[in-house]
């Protein structure tokens, strides 16, 4: 929770709004339009996914595997005779990050929305509610995340992934453009859509939707990576645990 509260995070009060951020929240907008993302009064009157965690619902038919490029098959038949052995311990990045399915908790702040997992020393990214360039960004394993409002979606573009984050089991290139619209279906379900570009790799985007249940008693609980794990995915992306007795 110190990490939490340095960082600012959570959903404001309306009581701390100033009659500006008040005035930019509501002039003009349709009574069905979700505010703008400028003022913490703003905040308020987002839909609600900060309440508890949401953990991915297996009952739903697996995404639809990417095709890729000729060139991409190639390289991942290479990559499947010589597989590389045991975990690394780095970041997932993204879309890494959506794939193994762990618990996810959002969190609102003025101006950015933090998205929380907790896989790997808590995962987390920044989206940023209060710009609509992405401007000139550093690469990142979870990019540059920009978001606003569509109604009740809450719609996000992520680019400048770093390049040795991984796609489809395979370096991405640092060409990955991500699309997501998250929107709530009920009180505690939450629709997730991705469609994923990168023309290295991808021979179309890669589109599916994965739902999630609301677990209103869950907390982040930190895992960490350690040296020497061996549960790490095999070259293929399936699970995999490294049975062969360490070296003396």
């Amino acid at each position: 929770m110190a990490l939490l509260a340095a960082l600012g995070l959570g959903l404001a009060r309306p009581t701390m709004a100033s009659g500006a951020d008040r005035a930019a929240a509501t002039a003009g907008a349709p009574s069905t339009a979700t505010p703008a993302a400028n003022g913490w009064y703003a905040l308020a009157r987002w839909p609600d996914f900060t309440t508890g965690m949401w953990a991915e619902n297996y009952n739903f038919k697996a995404p639809v595997k990417p095709q890729l490029t000729p060139q991409a098959q190639l390289l991942l038949q290479q990559k499947a005779r010589s597989p590389e052995g045991g975990g690394t311990c780095r970041p997932l990045g993204m879309p890494g990050m959506l794939m193994p399915g762990y618990p996810m908790a959002f969190f609102y702040t003025k101006g950015s929305i933090f998205i929380m997992s907790d896989m790997d020393d808590l995962l987390v990214r920044h989206v940023f509610m209060d710009r609509s360039e992405h401007g000139d960004p550093d690469p990142a394993w979870n990019g540059h995340s920009i978001g606003h409002w569509d109604g009740d979606s809450l719609v996000i573009d992520t680019v400048a992934i770093t390049a040795e984050a991984p796609l489809a089991g395979l370096p991405s290139g640092g060409k990955t453009h991500i699309i997501e619209h998250i929107r709530m279906t009920g009180p505690d379900t939450l629709e997730w859509r991705s469609r994923i570009i990168n023309p290295d790799i991808l021979a179309q985007p890669w589109e599916f939707t994965k739902t999630y249940v609301r677990h209103k008693d869950w907390e982040l609980q930190p895992a960490t990576c350690v040296e020497g794990n061996r549960d790490a995915p095999d070259a293929s992306g399936n699970p995999h645990v490294d049975l062969t007795p360490p070296k003396k």
